[in-house]
């Protein structure tokens, strides 16, 4: 144990995590992912950390990676700096913080079970209030929000004399698919344009069941808003994502979620002011939700199109029923996009219903049977959905 406390004098905080990434602990997590996600969560935030933002109202955090803690522990104040900035930074996200702190907590103790680090030595670490941090697991955009969220993305009311943080156009595209699509974020952030299938007889976005939650394929019918967008999206060759990065010409789809999320809380504070109310990007599933219950849509089919396995469905149940609810679910996007755009629009709209296609007209022509034939691909994980 001295042997090992001594030799680790001479390693710094990054030297240590290596070790700790390398180790029993973090290889006996359930998949590659999760060690990733871990690993990338400690060096951004813990030992490389700096702030995405150059507002003056934050502190500039330390980097804690080049520290010998054997030898020069973490001091008081720069620890209250990066406490503060992190308090800063995660004020509307307390569960990421938690969850970042958990892992830094991890490793170090794990570098002291192994006698890398003295106990003593080990710095306490930020936790956000427990009552905050399920403070959004049950949110939604009330109608005021989400005209501020679209006015956000619109490209043509940016200028440079607002002095506001500029929305590009593919992550203006990014968040007006999650809103229109309802769904998940990576879904849409490595959406493909080969998934993108716009000649069929009721146009769809089409995903495997390596890009499915619960593992099996699914169709999101689409609407002419919901076209309109990525038609307006631009092809950049090297890759064949529709949000693609204008610079990624190696293929990488859209990331820095954090960043974009903070350019449109900028952007929508301005606008509503103590209107505006804290949210995520995984509150726009639940605007969708709530937005098909209050429109009556059947639960069954609102639940397909969040590519949710329902929770009334049993093991015997997909071996059985094989429908695919896709006339159903056209319908229900539909109605959806037009509840949608009537909230945005309110004067628009007024008094009427939206209808920018002939959708409903197409339903009622199609034949059935010839639409199940289509859309009902078996694979091992069962029929698409």
């Amino acid at each position: 144990m001295i042997q090992t406390l001594r030799a680790s004098r001479t390693k710094s905080l990054r030297d240590l995590s290596s070790l700790y990434y390398a180790g029993e602990h973090c290889l006996a997590l359930k998949n590659e992912k999760s060690r990733k996600c871990r690993r990338a969560n400690i060096d951004s935030i813990f030992l490389d950390y700096a702030p995405t933002s150059d507002s003056p109202s934050r502190p500039k955090a330390p980097r804690f990676g080049d520290l010998r803690l054997a030898t020069h522990p973490i001091q008081d104040d720069e620890l209250a700096k990066w406490k503060a900035d992190l308090l800063a930074r995660y004020e509307q996200r307390p569960h990421v913080l938690n969850r970042t702190a958990s892992y830094v907590r991890s490793m170090l103790k794990w570098l002291v079970a192994e006698h890398y680090l003295p106990a003593d030595k080990i710095p306490e670490l930020p936790r956000a209030a427990e009552s905050v941090e399920k403070f959004a697991r049950n949110v939604t955009l009330d109608a005021t929000m989400l005209r501020a969220l679209w006015k956000a993305t619109d490209l043509s009311l940016q200028g440079a004399e607002d002095r506001l943080p500029v929305i590009h156009p593919h992550e203006a595209a990014f968040v007006r698919l999650l809103l229109l699509t309802g769904q998940r974020r990576d879904v849409i952030a490595k959406l493909q344009w080969s998934e993108v299938k716009k000649q069929e007889e009721i146009p769809h976005l089409l995903f495997q069941q390596t890009r499915s939650k619960n593992g099996k394929a699914y169709m999101v019918p689409v609407t002419a808003e919901i076209l309109e967008v990525i038609d307006n999206c631009k092809r950049f060759a090297g890759h064949d994502y529709v949000v693609a990065l204008p610079a990624a010409g190696d293929g990488r789809p859209l990331t820095a979620f954090t960043h974009i999320k903070e350019k449109l809380d900028a952007r929508m504070r301005a606008d509503i002011g103590a209107a505006f109310t804290p949210w995520r990007f995984h509150d726009l599933r639940r605007v969708m939700r709530s937005t098909m219950a209050q429109l009556g849509i059947d639960a069954r089919v609102a639940e397909l199109c969040l590519a949710h396995s329902p929770s009334w469905e049993t093991k015997a149940e997909p071996h059985y029923n094989v429908y695919a609810y896709v006339l159903e679910k056209a319908d229900a996007m539909r109605r959806y996009n037009g509840a949608l755009m009537r909230k945005i629009y309110p004067e628009r709209y007024k008094g009427e219903e939206h209808r920018r296609d002939d959708l409903s007209a197409k339903l009622a022509a199609l034949d059935p049977s010839k639409l199940e034939a289509l859309f009902s691909i078996l694979g091992a994980s069962g029929n698409t959905r």
